[in-house]
């Protein structure tokens, strides 16, 4: 099956998804960085949003989001 993600992007211009290994990464949150927030999204248990507004956090976010993005995959992996 599609994950809903995943046919929610799908032919999306604007969005592009790229995978890492569940057995090497499993990650229980979302997250999104704009401007100079970071906002955490964790679905374990009750849900929970966390905002941090520092542009500080926020540029070393894009750091760390940018070295994962350039090792993940096209496709999914096992």
């Amino acid at each position: 099956p599609v994950p809903v993600r995943e046919a929610y992007f799908k032919g999306a211009k604007t969005h592009q998804i790229k995978y890492l290994s569940p057995k090497k990464f499993s990650f229980i949150s979302e997250l999104g960085i704009y401007d100079d927030m970071v906002i955490f999204y964790i679905h374990r248990g009750d849900k929970l949003g966390i905002i941090i507004q520092d542009s500080m956090v926020a540029n070393n976010m894009r750091v760390l989001f940018d070295t994962i993005w350039s090792i993940a995959k096209d496709k999914p992996q096992e």
